[in-house]
């Protein structure tokens, strides 16, 4: 049954009364071109026949397409009339109901189209791949985009999320070079060492261990302890191997600086040789001497090897 709008209430058209358009100066102007295009397919459908309604909701939808093109694309002109029918059963309860209507639906399709960010990758597209095992993978790519300086991150395939190591070195300046080197995944952990030196300020020679599920720290150590420490100075000397186990458990052969012969002019010097460990029983010294050999570190499940004086060594590695 149809039921008759009093005559003293104003009806909804393009052009609407002056308390009407007071209230809708109050709609976002995103919002005002469908408020209208509806308005106007209501006033059609209260005053005239199917093809008037029809004609109208068609020039609102053009208005509509014009106007708000991104919402017009998730609009139909069916699904235009049919909101149009539900104004005209609703015109009584006045203007803020229609708009809450306008605004509801208004919100649903354009929360359709919301943009949110792409998902982590690991890795991350366009970037150089450094080693990688079941669980997680190494990788460099440039410590700020669209610079040349390059870094070392690593992740999980599972968590996703990258972490930074720190710069890979470029050296040869006069004011020296540091950043990240000999980088070993194990799982889901990586060993490296992390370096800093110049001829103006002491040097730093560290092995980092990082859990890449987290970024945690599992290990930040010096590379070995020297006999009479300088000022500033922290461990013995460049690392030249490194061992992991999948739980975190370190090993490393460091150069010691204290206690190598330099190269001279006729001389190739001899260098002198710490291997450390660290594990949940401490950190400790396993062997010295100039006779290792750098290339035989290795590791098998819970022992580490390596040659020394051409024969074969072991320790445990908890």
């Amino acid at each position: 049954m149809l039921v008759e709008q009093p005559a003293s209430r104003a009806r909804l058209s393009c052009v609407a009364p002056a308390a009407t358009r007071s209230r809708l100066t109050r709609v976002p102007e995103s919002f005002r071109p469908l408020a209208l295009s509806l308005m106007a397919a209501n006033n059609a459908q209260e005053k005239g026949s199917d093809d008037e309604v029809t004609q109208t909701a068609g020039e609102s939808w053009v208005s509509l397409q014009r106007r708000m093109p991104e919402l017009a694309s998730r609009l139909d002109l069916t699904q235009l009339r049919a909101l149009a029918d539900v104004l005209a059963v609703m015109r009584r309860l006045g203007v803020f109901a229609i708009l809450v209507l306008l605004l509801s639906a208004t919100a649903a399709a354009s929360g359709s189209t919301t943009r949110h960010p792409p998902a982590p990758r690991c890795p991350p597209a366009h970037t150089t791949p450094v080693a990688a095992d079941r669980q997680a993978e190494l990788y460099e790519a440039p410590t700020i985009p669209g610079y040349g300086y390059q870094s070392l991150f690593g992740c999980t395939y599972q968590h996703k999320r990258s972490y930074h190591l720190g710069e890979v070195p470029e050296c040869g300046s006069p004011s020296g070079c540091g950043g990240v080197t000999r980088p070993v995944l194990s799982g889901s952990f990586v060993a490296f060492e992390s370096f800093q030196g110049s001829t103006q300020h002491p040097a730093t020679f560290e092995v980092e261990v990082r859990d890449l599920r987290t970024g945690r720290v599992i290990h930040r150590l010096p590379s070995g302890t020297l006999e009479k420490p300088a000022r500033g100075h922290l461990g013995i000397g460049p690392v030249k191997a490194i061992t992991l186990k999948p739980n975190g458990s370190v090993a490393w052969l460091a150069e010691n600086g204290e206690r190598s012969i330099p190269p001279h002019v006729h001389e190739p010097g001899v260098p002198y040789f710490d291997l450390l460990a660290a594990d949940d029983s401490g950190t400790r010294l396993l062997a010295s001497g100039a006779n290792i050999d750098p290339s035989s570190l290795t590791i098998a499940g819970s022992t580490i090897y390596w040659t020394q004086g051409g024969e074969p060594m072991s320790a445990p590695l908890d």
